[in-house]
């Protein structure tokens, strides 16, 4: 046995406590380099101990293989690493160290912790002696310091084996500051590439805001144009309407004129007819037209009074009667009484005459054409129903829009402006109305209704 010339090469305790002092002084513990700790607890454990070789051995993430990290060789001083051993080959070293503060085999090839390893590993290395102590981190036992004594047997101290564990303990230390390290350093690459996120974010925010403030500017400036635009438009067409109705009057007086003056000539009076038939439609649009512009511009005056709903449907249904008879339908007319409203005359009157004309227009021959007013809650109801071409669902979305052409044609050659439903909505809504459409589909007949804020009654 070598332990009394172990003790006579010098007192282990004086070795012991120095070695043990350096290591706590040691920067290269906590400096996050495991091989680089490594070596220095190595070489401090041999030339402490005395002993031939020492290594820390450590488990693979399976912990099925210990593979060695790092081994020191005192005679040559030199180092290596690499070798597996698999830890279902030894069974019974492996549950000793788990529960043991380290093992001592004096004779490792007897001893029953270590005998497994005779054959593989101790005898072909002439390993003798062995004290190993586990390494353990988070609880858990992750690798082994290994103490081996060559060619001749070794008692090992209880001074020697506490010695043992706090080097293992040690290499504990220097696996933890390594782990630290790394994810000091995955964090601040996690925060650099954060940083460069960020930044990147922010630089594709500043473009983002450059180009909406200049697209801002880009819109502002060609909203401000399309309105300007848009009243020169409309300044425009007021012009021209107004120079267009003027002469247009004219042609209807002289046509009225030459009708009563002139002998019976046929031939010449239907010419005088067909002309004041295109000089009317004409003075409709120019009409509808000039209402529209004034409805836009905001200046349509409305001179509202007290009017009896019921009275004035009538009223626009006789306008319209000999249009109904040329086409042999029937206008069947109900009225309920109290139905008064604040509204202008001739507004309504226009819009009321626009509906049921529409009715006519777009119903087939020899069919029957309903207008009402009724009381309906605080409102009044306005509505005209025919049995005439219905509504498709594309036709619904576009009703009421400016210059909208529907499914619907007239049935007698009739002309059309598409201007006479959006300005009956803008109208209704002037005297805080609202107007809508039902029907059951195409050749299914439509409802149109105005609803209107009830008033005190005239009497």
């Amino acid at each position: 046995m070598k332990s009394s010339a172990r003790l006579a090469a010098g007192n282990f305790f004086d070795r012991q406590y120095a070695t043990l002092l350096a290591l706590n002084k040691s920067t290269t513990i906590d400096a996050g380099d495991l091989l680089t700790a490594g070596r220095e607890i190595l070489v401090a454990a041999a030339n402490t101990l005395l002993c031939e070789r020492t290594s820390i051995w450590l488990y693979d993430q399976s912990r099925s293989t210990i593979t060695c990290a790092l081994l020191y060789e005192r005679a040559t001083k030199t180092f290596s690493s690499g070798q597996v051993l698999h830890a279902k080959d030894y069974p019974v070293y492996f549950r000793h160290l788990s529960q043991k503060r380290f093992i001592a085999a004096d004779n490792a090839t007897t001893d029953v912790a270590t005998s497994e390893f005779a054959e593989s590993y101790l005898l072909p290395l002439h390993i003798v002696s062995l004290l190993d102590a586990p390494i353990w981190l988070n609880g858990e036992m992750v690798g082994v310091l290994c103490n081996e004594e060559c060619e001749e047997a070794r008692a090992w101290t209880e001074a020697e084996q506490f010695f043992a564990g706090s080097l293992a303990d040690f290499v504990t230390r220097a696996m933890l500051a390594e782990a630290r390290k790394k994810a000091q350093l995955e964090l601040t690459m996690l925060n650099q590439n954060l940083e460069n996120q960020v930044a990147e974010k922010t630089e594709y925010l500043k473009y983002i805001n450059r180009k909406l403030a200049e697209s801002l500017d880009d819109s502002e400036e060609k909203l401000l144009k399309m309105q300007r635009l848009n009243r020169e438009k409309s300044a425009l067409l007021g012009v021209v309407a107004h120079d267009l109705k003027n002469p247009l009057t004219g042609i209807l007086s002289f046509t009225e004129l030459a009708l009563a003056n002139l002998p019976d000539a046929e031939a010449v009076r239907r010419y005088i007819y067909l002309i004041q038939d295109v000089a009317r439609r004409m003075s409709v649009l120019i009409s509808q037209m000039l209402t529209e512009i004034a409805i836009e511009t905001g200046q349509i005056p409305l001179r509202k009074r007290l009017i009896d709903i019921g009275h004035l449907a009538k009223i626009v249904v006789s306008m319209n009667d000999e249009q109904a008879r040329q086409k042999q339908q029937k206008i069947i007319t109900t009225a309920e009484s109290g139905c008064v409203a604040l509204v202008d005359e001739d507004r309504l009157c226009e819009l009321m005459d626009n509906l049921v004309s529409n009715a006519i227009k777009y119903s087939p021959q020899e069919r029957q054409i309903w207008v009402g007013v009724t009381r309906f809650e605080e409102t009044v109801r306005f509505f005209v129903k025919d049995e005439g071409q219905g509504l498709t669902q594309e036709d619904k979305q576009q009703l009421f829009q400016t210059f909208q052409r529907l499914s619907a044609k007239p049935t007698a050659g009739e002309s059309s402006t598409g201007l006479g439903l959006a300005i009956a909505k803008r109208l209704v809504e002037l005297h805080g109305g609202r107007i809508w459409a039902e029907s059951d589909g195409k050749d299914k007949g439509s409802t149109f209704i105005v609803e209107l804020p009830l008033a005190t009654s005239l009497e």
